[in-house]
């Protein structure tokens, strides 16, 4: 892998079967190329991954998951490696999410239950929320008002 902070996201079932049995690896990334990552978190569904590096002006949101065990043995077509087994997704990258010019320390991420808004919490005693589609794509007022995402079938990848 190439210079930066990197990521590896690890699947623990294996292990409570047999203690001797190891991870299955889901995923595995650099997440930022030149600075170290401050905050992470997955959000409640555990298919999307929230970072925030060090200086805290760009907060990603990348889709990790899941892998279908269809695809087990099988080489995913672009999006993944095969290796020893195993099936290595790249994440996609849904949001770049700014908060603003200058630097400052993220003290927390996290996103609501639905995964439709992410709050960062700031050192200096601030919160942003962003507002997100959980599936991707553009946002859309329906999705907010509503209770429910609308615009599902408007998958965007990066």
């Amino acid at each position: 892998m190439a210079a930066g902070t990197h990521i590896k996201i690890l699947d623990l079932a294996p292990l409570l079967a047999s203690p001797t049995s190891p991870p299955t690896v889901i995923s595995e990334f650099t997440a930022s190329k030149r600075q170290p990552i401050s905050n992470i978190a997955f959000t409640s569904n555990g298919n999307s991954l929230i970072v925030s590096t060090e200086h805290g002006r760009v907060i990603r949101v990348l889709h990790v998951g899941p892998v279908s065990s269809l695809l087990s043995g099988a080489r995913v077509g672009g999006s993944g490696e095969l290796g020893a087994g195993r099936i290595i997704a790249k994440p996609w990258r849904m949001y770049n999410l700014r908060r603003g010019r200058t630097s400052a320390v993220v003290e927390g991420i996290n996103a609501s239950a639905d995964g439709r808004r992410i709050a960062v919490g700031m050192r200096k005693w601030t919160v942003r929320v962003f507002a997100v589609n959980p599936y991707g794509g553009e946002l859309d007022t329906r999705s907010h008002l509503e209770g429910r995402v609308q615009n599902v079938s408007e998958l965007v990848s990066n």
